[in-house]
């Protein structure tokens, strides 16, 4: 334990070596608890010594939440960190972070996890990574193994910040579990840091986003994407995004949209000033999403669904919607003989027209149902628009105009999928004999994906790329899926009777 004054620490007993630090992107939280562990220093020691003028004389339970976080590191001091560890691992922990994350869009989840997660085999040797932290990343880029979050011994989550609660002792789980391997007696994890190799990355998609060059870098700034799909596509985002590779199950689209000549524009100024713009003679609220499109859209898409792809079964639909009132009747009585295509039509609606219950579902959809049950649409525009804004710097008309095109094609998508999510939700619960009721869970297996391709030059517009599962391609084709109708080749009066 460091000596310990009424002032100040005694720093002339410092067991330290750089040669420790055997990564690049080695974390904070793992130097630290070397440090700690060399020094049998506690955290209380460890704001002493590095800390900043706000934390350096402060009771450790008195330290802030902002001042514990590992990322930035805004509790510890750089020229401490300098002085006596030989490197700023705070100026490391942010470049590496903005070399990771600045380039991506902004999204509501962070792309670095709050909780603690770690490789089993690194952690053994006393490493882990910045790398082992971020949120599309699932296994260790080192070992390709998953990652884990718990502690093997009592099961707890550990938070990602300099916390007396988790690992009061280096590498040590509150219940007693260390994380360190067992090693010969004659033998030291000092000794064992210092002649420790760690492995080069072996995932390629990760290794190329590693090693983006300035060019790359540029062109990643000017494509916006859905943050969110990241987490799902995992490492091999790269591929998907930067050199437009799709994953397999999925069709591809690309879709330009060049910029109209309109003369009654208006300034992104004017827009702040009234929230509002009047523009190619209708309002819209920069708030809200365009809610006259998502009706016309939505109207279009059940149109199109039922007079083409779902033709053999309007009656199906009919017979059920007429039956709305006494739905749970009906399908306590008769869940079987339920048409898996009438129901997911009939969820659909009741779920994007936000309808108090499904026998409301024959009437002309709502204006304002959509984004209040649903809110990824509203989420989106105002991405959207705020991606248009940053990049063009100002909104006009014509610059409108192709922010709405290109929302309409990416929620046309998005409502499409969520009917085909539910027609094979629906026939594995009648399948299985499972009741279905108007609380169904979606479960998004497979959503579509996008990148939007930013221009100026009005020769090239902007261009839009996407990706939708091949389920939902061919179902749009009139490739439906062979799944049971009770209905099917009965006549209309036989149809209805046999129901």
């Amino acid at each position: 334990m460091f000596l310990l004054d009424d002032i100040y620490l005694r720093r002339d007993s410092i067991t330290w070596k750089k040669v420790w630090i055997k990564s690049e992107y080695e974390s904070a939280w793992c130097i630290i608890e070397k440090f700690k562990y060399a020094n049998n220093a506690s955290l209380k020691d460890i704001y002493g010594l590095f800390g900043s003028e706000n934390t350096q004389n402060k009771q450790t339970a008195w330290i802030y939440k902002d001042d514990r976080d590992l990322y930035k590191l805004s509790g510890l001091e750089s020229k401490n960190l300098m002085l006596y560890l030989g490197e700023d691992i705070k100026k490391v922990s942010n470049d590496n972070i903005t070399r990771l994350i600045s380039i991506l869009p902004k999204r509501r989840l962070p792309y670095l996890r709050q909780e603690f997660y770690y490789c089993p085999i690194c952690i053994q040797y006393g490493f882990h990574s910045i790398l082992h932290q971020v949120s599309f990343i699932d296994k260790c880029p080192y070992h390709l193994v998953d990652l884990q979050r718990k502690c093997p011994k009592c099961g707890r989550t550990h938070t990602y910040s300099m916390s007396i609660h988790f690992f009061s002792s280096p590498f040590r789980c509150s219940c007693g579990y260390s994380f360190l391997g067992a090693i010969d007696d004659d033998y030291s994890h000092t000794k064992q840091w210092e002649e420790l190799s760690v492995p080069k990355v072996q995932h390629k998609g990760l290794n190329r986003w590693l090693r983006l060059k300035r060019t790359e870098v540029e062109e990643m700034r000017s494509l916006f994407f859905d943050g969110e799909m990241i987490d799902k596509l995992g490492l091999n985002f790269y591929y998907y995004i930067i050199q437009g590779f799709g994953p397999k199950g999925y069709r591809e689209f690309t879709q330009s949209f060049k910029p109209i000549s309109i003369t009654n524009t208006f300034s992104y100024h004017e827009l702040t000033e009234t929230n509002e713009a009047v523009g190619m003679n209708y309002k819209v609220n920069i708030y809200d999403p365009p809610v006259t499109n998502i009706r016309t859209i939505f109207k279009s898409i059940a149109r199109f669904l039922r007079q083409k792809v779902l033709i053999e079964h309007q009656d199906c639909i009919e017979y059920y919607l007429e039956h709305g009132v006494h739905r749970n009747r009906y399908i306590d009585n008769m869940n079987k003989n339920i048409c898996p295509y009438a129901y997911a039509y009939a969820k659909w609606r009741y779920d994007i027209e936000n309808l108090r219950d499904v026998c409301y579902v024959h009437r002309i959809p709502k204006v304002s149902g959509y984004y209040e049950n649903w809110s990824e649409p509203r989420e989106l525009y105002e991405m959207l628009y705020r991606v248009w804004k940053d990049y063009f710097n100002e909104i006009n008309a014509a610059n409108l105009m192709m922010l709405e095109n290109v929302y309409t094609r990416i929620v046309s998508e998005l409502i499409l999928n969520h009917y085909v999510n539910l027609l094979k939700i629906a026939n594995e619960f009648i399948k299985n004999d499972i009741l279905l009721d108007d609380e169904l869970i979606i479960r998004n297996e497979k959503k579509p994906f996008y990148t939007i391709k930013l221009t100026k030059d009005p020769e090239v517009g902007i261009i839009l790329k996407y990706w939708i599962p091949d389920e939902d391609y061919k179902f749009m084709s009139g490739k439906i899926f062979g799944f049971s109708c009770p209905a099917k080749a009965v006549k209309k009066t036989k149809r209805l009777n046999a129901l």
